[in-house]
């Protein structure tokens, strides 16, 4: 994985969704949950993002 930001903490990830398609206009993505854990989302405000060049980027979570 390269970090797209130098200031993300690359411990090891737990995969918690994954990106199903874009919405909207401004960025906005729809994010299949992989959880077992009721809610996870809820409580999130960021989350680290690979993409599908193993880029990594960290992305706010709106609800």
């Amino acid at each position: 994985m390269r970090a797209g930001n130098p200031g993300i903490d690359t411990r090891p990830l737990v995969t918690i969704g994954k990106v199903t398609r874009v919405h909207g206009l401004c960025g906005e993505v729809k994010v299949q949950s992989l959880s077992d854990v009721p809610g996870r989302f809820e409580t999130l405000e960021r989350v680290l993002v690979v993409d599908r060049h193993g880029t990594l980027r960290e992305l706010a979570v709106r609800a």
